[in-house]
């Protein structure tokens, strides 16, 4: 769900990443659209039992509504980032409406952690000019994927596995999700563990964000 007609990277590569450096066989694995009470503890569960350390961009509503799964992600040692409040196209809005997508789920995470996010996902990965400018106002960086696993699209669990271990590379930060509506994410359960074995057999190393990119994920 990424837009490619443009190569922000190359137009912002202080601001976006994709992936950290190639020379060096880590990956990072990243939850997009949480939290909620159903597929995230048992995602959680998987991480604590494979000793990964995952990173997971919340939607404001999200964390709003479930603040215990919030504290329990980041009591467990992972990552918040921020992932708009409403998963809104934040290339499409206006810089009002950006601000206040980034703003309020900043504040949610805040009051219920003590941290305030450095890491910003845009939904569908969607950017726009306007939309880093008013990123860089608030000292965050946008943290993108190159690794996709489909999970969202109700594919098999062997499916999501393959995308992910065609694609990955050195460096790579791989895309999951831990909510997504009526679907379900039963797959995504299923083939978390085997994607950390394959790429781990592989000779992968998992890493957090963090000392992926060497960036700080918090104020």
């Amino acid at each position: 769900m990424m837009i490619h007609q443009v190569d922000w990277k190359a137009i912002y590569p202080d601001m976006i990443f994709l992936n950290g450096p190639r020379n060096r066989r880590e990956v990072a694995l990243t939850f997009d659209d949480g939290p909620e009470t159903n597929y995230t503890p048992r995602i959680l569960s998987i991480l604590s039992r494979h000793r990964v350390r995952a990173a997971f961009f919340c939607l404001g509503q999200h964390v709003a509504a479930y603040p215990n799964v919030l504290r329990q992600i980041v009591n467990q040692g992972h990552i918040v980032g921020n992932h708009s409040w409403s998963h809104a196209d934040l290339s499409k809005v206006t810089v009002e409406e950006v601000r206040s997508e980034i703003r309020q789920t900043n504040q949610a995470i805040r009051n219920l952690t003590g941290l305030t996010p450095l890491y910003l996902r845009p939904p569908f990965g969607a950017i726009s000019d306007q939309e880093v400018q008013t990123v860089r106002e608030f000292g965050m960086k946008i943290i993108l994927w190159d690794t996709d696993s489909l999970d969202w699209s109700g594919i098999t669990r062997d499916e999501i596995v393959q995308n992910v271990v065609s694609q990955v590379k050195p460096g790579s930060i791989i895309l999951m999700h831990n909510f997504m509506g009526a679907k379900g994410l039963e797959n995504t359960i299923q083939a978390l563990p085997v994607i950390i074995t394959r790429l781990r057999n592989m000779g992968y190393r998992f890493v957090s964000l963090e000392e992926l990119l060497s960036i700080p994920a918090y104020r």
